[in-house]
């Protein structure tokens, strides 16, 4: 079991008037239909295609979908990963909101699919890995962060822009080469400099960073093809098989074929 305290589902019009027990962040993510929130005494309605993010303070949540309701829902309840919301939230200038409501908009995709990944890593027969949540959780807040209206608050919002943009670059260019040094020259920035901020807002190093993605996009293929594990290794940017099983294993808890073989199961069983 994971150390960190996240749950996350997908649900309808069963969540009718439930009370959802979270002590620091809940995330929603309407898919179809609208979602009315209660918050202490405060209502808000989130319509489809829309993100709340609600900094609950302890305070009880009620939940009251339309009937034909269907969304993402991501608890969190635990100071590393609250710590990391509210990082993001400070560069939207929404630090201090309670509530933040986001246009998913041109990234209603990517933000489903991240949904989906969190949910199948939780869900999964293998046991949950801390490191590739915690990646999951910062993909999808980078990915709300570039829907936000309000991401360009000068000096945090700048870095924060960095950041973010390596992290993008990242996910779809996993399989290049990529050093510190060569990122820190391509943004005109010094390694030491790039190396500080990158720790500081996502709390791994960048290379740390890289290597999860390209974990988590083996992951992916493992889930998702009958790909031979050497071919998969390859198609996600580790240039040694050995490497890649030790890597995998250290990251995940099990071998790329325990991982295998756990969802696939899983996909017999559903």
């Amino acid at each position: 079991m994971s150390k960190l305290h996240i749950n996350a589902f997908y649900a309808g019009a069963e969540v009718a008037d439930a009370a959802i027990d979270v002590t620091d962040y809940l995330i929603v993510y309407a898919e179809k239909s609208s979602l009315h929130i209660s918050v202490g005494q405060a209502r808000y309605r989130l319509p489809s295609g829309q993100v709340i993010v609600i900094n609950t303070g302890g305070r009880p949540l009620q939940l009251h979908p339309e009937r034909d309701f269907k969304g993402y829902f991501l608890q969190l309840d635990d100071k590393v990963s609250s710590g990391l919301v509210h990082r993001y939230l400070l560069s939207m200038d929404a630090s201090q909101a309670d509530v933040r409501v986001l246009a998913a908009g041109k990234h209603a995709k990517g933000i489903r699919t991240v949904f989906k990944n969190i949910i199948a890593e939780l869900h999964g027969q293998s046991e949950a890995s801390e490191t590739i949540l915690n990646l999951l959780l910062q993909e999808l807040l980078v990915r709300l962060y570039r829907a936000s209206s309000a991401a360009h608050s000068e000096i945090h919002s700048n870095r924060m822009a960095i950041v973010t943009g390596i992290c993008a670059k990242f996910e779809k260019e996993y399989t290049r080469q990529f050093t510190l040094e060569s990122i820190a020259t391509e943004y005109n920035l010094s390694s030491s400099y790039l190396a500080h901020i990158f720790k500081e807002i996502t709390g791994l190093s960048l290379m740390r960073y890289l290597l999860l993605v390209r974990v988590r996009a083996a992951q992916e293929y493992l889930r998702q093809t009958s790909l031979p594990i050497n071919e998969i290794a390859e198609k996600s940017g580790f240039n040694d098989i050995s490497n890649f099983g030790r890597t995998f294993r250290n990251e995940t808890g099990c071998s790329p074929r325990q991982y295998r073989q756990a969802h696939d199961k899983e996909s017999t069983e559903k």
